[in-house]
């Protein structure tokens, strides 16, 4: 897998779009209040702080493929198995050096399938004194079974930073979501 589907392409459109002259991001609530219907059931929006990632929105499709809702909890809550620093690294650099994240996550499912995740996340603007906010914009390549879940992410397939207008970091992102050993 080499490139983002039509549908990320698109996605980082509609928030380019969103932007307003010489913003390097919407506002979070420039955001929320131009919801495009394609992407709204695939958006988590996430407040970070120094030592932890909250999910302050879980949209209906990425409740599904992880089986429970996890809105105002930690990321870390989620069902899938992160190394909380490189996450929080990963986090820290795309809002610290404003620019996009895409991955594209080999995952195996609770029944044993094998599917494809895309993630792009995207810095939002937030006012002063509020925590740092992103979106992440997640599409499962083909659909689960009901019942069925993400489990378990085995291999990134893409995992690379996107300019969004203030170029990227020097250090290539980490992959938080494979098994390491420490």
């Amino acid at each position: 897998m080499s490139r983002l589907t039509a549908d990320h392409i698109a996605f980082i459109e509609h928030w380019k779009n969103l932007r307003r002259t010489g913003e390097i991001a919407p506002t979070s609530e420039r955001f929320l209040d131009n919801p495009d219907p394609q992407f709204s059931p695939n958006i988590l929006i996430l407040d970070v702080f120094p030592d932890d990632i909250v999910i302050r929105l879980q949209a209906t499709e990425i409740v599904e493929r992880w089986g429970m809702d996890l809105t105002g909890q930690s990321l870390f809550k989620v069902p899938l198995t992160m190394h909380k620093a490189d996450m929080m690294t990963n986090v820290s650099r795309l809002l610290e050096h404003p620019c996009g994240l895409v991955s594209a996550n080999s995952v195996v499912t609770s029944s044993g399938r094998k599917r494809v995740v895309e993630t792009t996340g995207l810095p939002l603007g937030v006012p002063n004194g509020k925590p740092r906010r992103l979106v992440n914009y997640s599409w499962l390549m083909e659909p689960l079974d009901s019942g069925e879940h993400s489990e378990t992410v085995t291999s990134y397939e893409v995992q690379q930073w996107a300019d969004i207008g203030a170029d990227v970091p020097d250090a290539l992102p980490l992959r938080p979501m494979t098994h390491r050993a420490d």
